[in-house]
């Protein structure tokens, strides 16, 4: 029973540790989604800042993958922008 409490453990740290690597790598991308998103002809400060927030980009980016992680967690990942 320890050696399963072992690797289980082992299984976790490896796939927190994947997750976390994947998602700092999408945040480290270059360009700003909500400037994206709007594209060039709809950007102004006031939109920029709603869009932010709306997609949760004005948290810090441990905050924003702990929020990715609880709805992984739930089943209801949210890998696209578009899809909030």
């Amino acid at each position: 029973m320890r050696r399963f409490a072992d690797k289980f453990a082992t299984l976790v740290a490896t796939l927190l540790a994947v997750s976390f690597g994947s998602f700092m790598l999408t945040s480290l991308l270059p360009g700003d989604p909500a400037a994206l998103m709007l594209g060039p002809s709809g950007i102004t400060p006031q939109a920029l800042i709603a869009v932010r927030q709306e997609l949760g980009l004005d948290h810090p980016l441990f905050v924003r993958y702990w929020i990715w992680l609880s709805h992984v967690a739930r089943g209801r990942p949210r890998l696209l922008l578009c899809q909030q």
